[in-house]
This record gives structure tokens, C-alpha cells and sequence, in this order.
């Protein structure tokens, strides 16, 4: 009987003990159906945010932040509405003002931006530099107030002396003067501007003036090249006046081998041309300078090396160049050319090397 009687009490618990399996395992099935009923809950919270509604409550709807920012970005700027950005980060909500005042033109709109930041002097930059009108950089404080009047300067082509007279940076004021004097000098004809350029050589000056050769005289005319020959801004603008009206007077006025060259192409008996060549390698290089008077060999050499380098971009030919004036100038006609201020590195002096550097981004592809 006892051990009957025991028998049944074991019964009896492991009878009492499933109760409580039975609870712990319908706990979890109705946990899990809480999670399931969430993530359907969010999931049509979601989809109702993103598929109805307005356009900018539907952005506003997205969770995820970079695909939200975007959204915003996009719905601003195709309906140019400002209001758009304030839901944007403060970071975010400067870009997104400054577009839509670029794509309507519209300077005011740029009063929704901290007006003592940068990002507003870039606002009211882009719109000046885009309408030629440097009176919408007036209200800008130093330094944006010169980068601003340069910006719109430079979107003129440097047409405007009073444009450059807004400029309080004396470096930036000098730069865009000089251009300025360049295109009177080439648009009047008229020598006294080039007097007012630099006697020094300076590597933005004369890239300017060397791409101004080009659109004048052609891309293929290899005389271009000598704008990286140590030449100064001023030697280099009495030299193209000269080419442009034919005054071979004008080449008196133009320093160094410049000078010779430009007197030899000008004068009467001249039958070298190397801008009529059509094919100029490392193995004619000889055979074509030869052609030149014995004073304008060594400089036409250099010049043709330099545009092989230029051509090919290849900086080994400018190792091929002994003299290192000529050869600095070859390298710094190559990170001009590809915009790379990578081959400025070659220039073994330092003051040179830095001048090049100016102004050329750095390994750019």
C-alpha cells in the first residue's frame, strides 16, 4: 500500500508540473504573435508613409536618414520650394537653399542661410558669378567679399577692371588686374596694357595668358608652349600683339630668346613655321629647329620637347631637357595642361615648385 501510495503522490507532481510547461510554452507563442503583429504594424506604417499622402510627407516618412536627406534634396530642387529644406540638417539645409537660389535665380532666397557663414557667401557667390554682377558680393564681409568679386570676375573672363577694383585681397586684386589689362591689350590692339602687366615671371599669369594663345592662334600652334619658357606676363603680351597686327616693332619689347624668336618669325625672309607641322616627334625635333636661325634653336628645341612632354604627358621628356629653367617650365606645362600639380613634385627648386603648385589641384585624374 505504501508503495502504491507513493507511487501515485510521483504521479500526482509530475501531473502538477505540466501546468506550468504548458503556460511557458503558450507565454511564448503569444510573445512571438506580439513581435509578429509589430513588425506588420511598422511594416504598413511604412508603406503608408511612402505610398500616400503628400510628396514631402511621404519623404518625411522614409526611416532610413541618408534616403530621407535625399528625398528632400531632390523634392526642393525640382519645385524650387525653400520651405523643403528646413527639414533637412543644418548642415544639409545650406546646400539644399543654395541650390534652389542658383536654379531661380533669386539672391533673396539665400537669406534663409546664417548670413555670417560660408555657406552664404557661397550662395550669394554662385548667383553673382552666374548673373556677371559682382554688386551681389556688397554685402559680404572679407575674405568672401574678394573671393566673391574674383568668382564673378573670372566668370566675365576678366573683362572688367572695376570688377577687379572690388577686390580687397591684394594678391587675388593684382591676378585679376593683370588678366584684366591682358584682354584690353588683345581686344583694343593697343600695347600700353601689356606695360601695366608683371616684368616677373608668374605661373598664373602667363598659364592665363598661354590659354588666351590658344583660342587666338589655334590648339595645334606650338608657339603656345613658349608661354612656360621663363617668359613674364608682359614679354608674353607684347609678343602675341605683336603676331596679332604684325608689328614686328613690338618684339623690341620682348625680353629673352622670346624676344629673338619673335623677331625672326616676323621679319620678311622667315620661312620656319613649326605651328605648320603636323607631326613632331623626339626623332625630328633636330631636324625641324634646324630649320631656325642658330640664336632661336636652343629655344625652339625646348619649346618642342615641352609640347611632346605636354602631348604625351609624359614627364621623362622633360628629363631630356638640360637646362633646368626650361625643364622646370617643361613640367609645370603639364600639370597645367592635365590640371595634376603632381609633376610640380619633379621641380627641384622650391620657390619654383610652389609656384607651379598654385592654383592646380593635387593628383587630379
Amino acid at each position: 500500500m505504501q508503495r502504491f501510495g507513493k507511487k501515485n503522490a510521483e504521479a500526482q507532481r509530475v501531473d502538477g508540473d505540466r501546468p506550468k510547461m504548458e503556460t511557458t510554452q503558450r507565454e511564448r507563442m503569444m510573445a512571438l504573435a506580439v513581435i509578429t503583429a509589430a513588425l506588420v504594424i511598422v511594416a504598413g506604417l511604412t508603406l503608408v508613409a511612402t505610398s500616400g499622402g503628400t510628396p514631402l510627407s511621404r519623404c518625411n516618412g522614409i526611416l532610413i536618414s541618408q534616403q530621407k536627406a535625399e528625398c528632400l534634396l531632390a523634392l526642393a530642387n525640382s519645385t524650387k520650394n525653400a520651405s523643403v529644406c528646413s527639414y533637412l540638417t543644418s548642415s544639409l539645409a545650406g546646400r539644399c537653399i543654395t541650390n534652389i537660389a542658383l536654379l531661380s535665380g533669386n539672391a533673396s532666397i539665400c537669406d534663409g542661410i546664417p548670413s555670417n557663414s560660408q555657406t552664404y557667401a557661397g550662395c550669394l557667390t554662385g548667383i553673382g558669378t552666374a548673373k556677371h554682377n559682382v554688386s551681389y558680393c556688397g554685402g559680404l564681409g572679407e575674405p568672401y567679399l574678394s573671393t566673391c568679386a574674383y568668382s564673378v570676375a573670372s566668370g566675365e573672363n576678366f573683362s572688367s577692371i572695376l570688377t577687379c577694383s572690388m577686390i580687397g585681397n591684394a594678391s587675388l586684386s593684382a591676378d585679376c588686374s593683370a588678366k584684366s589689362h591682358y584682354n584690353d591689350a588683345v581686344l583694343l590692339r593697343n600695347a600700353t596694357y601689356c606695360s601695366y602687366l608683371p616684368t616677373a615671371y608668374n605661373y598664373s599669369l602667363v598659364s592665363y595668358i598661354s590659354q588666351s594663345s590658344a583660342r587666338i592662334f589655334g590648339l595645334t600652334n606650338v608657339t603656345s608652349t613658349l608661354a612656360y619658357l621663363n617668359t613674364s606676363p608682359s614679354s608674353y603680351c607684347y609678343y602675341n600683339l605683336a603676331r596679332l597686327d604684325y608689328n614686328r616693332s613690338l618684339c623690341g619689347l620682348v625680353t629673352g630668346q622670346l624676344g629673338t624668336l619673335c623677331g625672326y618669325q616676323l621679319s620678311t625672309s622667315a620661312s620656319y613655321n613649326i605651328s605648320a607641322v603636323n607631326s613632331i616627334t623626339l626623332q625630328n625635333v633636330t631636324a625641324l629647329c634646324s630649320q631656325a636661325p642658330q640664336v632661336a634653336q636652343a629655344v625652339c628645341s625646348y619649346a618642342l620637347y615641352i609640347y611632346i612632354a605636354a602631348a604625351q604627358r609624359n614627364a621623362s621628356v622633360c628629363g631630356m631637357i638640360r637646362v633646368a629653367q626650361y625643364q622646370n617650365a617643361c613640367y609645370a606645362g603639364i600639370a597645367n595642361k592635365y590640371q595634376n600639380s603632381s609633376y610640380c613634385s619633379y621641380i627641384q627648386n622650391s620657390t619654383e615648385r610652389i609656384a607651379c603648385s598654385v592654383g592646380v589641384p593635387t593628383n587630379s585624374t
